[in-house]
């Protein structure tokens, strides 16, 4: 199944499903209230896209560029979906939109379960530790 990215917007018929995807996923974000979070991206957000593998719903993807170099700050697959390799696929849709460009992104998780991803990617990961958190370059 293909998978797409759709700007975030307000009138996407998943908008309050990312919404609460986001808070529940990422916890820098737990604290501000949902009212907000919805208003300040209710016109989207540059870099902020719906996934979709065709019209199913799959989860979020917030990223920014920056030269030779796209920064995937969120990803976040939605709990019916995970462990049926939408990761991957979103993966290898960015490096195929991203072609030539660094691909980074940040991993809080155990060595293990990163080294299991690499493998199931076909990549080499450059992994750099940096307190809890580990920035891996595709």
């Amino acid at each position: 199944m293909k998978i797409n990215l759709v700007p975030l917007s307000r009138s996407n018929d998943n908008y309050l499903d990312v919404i609460d995807l986001y808070k529940e996923a990422f916890t820098t974000v737990r604290n501000i209230p949902t009212w907000l979070l919805k208003f300040k991206l209710r016109n989207g957000k540059d870099g902020f896209n719906v996934i979709y593998a065709g019209d199913i719903w799959v989860g979020l993807i917030y990223t920014t560029e920056y030269k030779d170099i796209v920064f995937v700050h969120f990803f976040a697959i939605s709990e019916p979906c995970r462990s049926s390799g939408y990761g991957s696929k979103v993966i290898d849709l960015l490096k195929t939109i991203h072609t030539n460009k660094k691909l980074y992104l940040t991993l809080k998780s155990l060595m293990s379960e990163r080294i299991t991803i690499s493998k199931d990617l076909n990549v080499k990961l450059s992994i750099k530790k940096m307190d809890s958190h580990h920035l891996v370059i595709l």
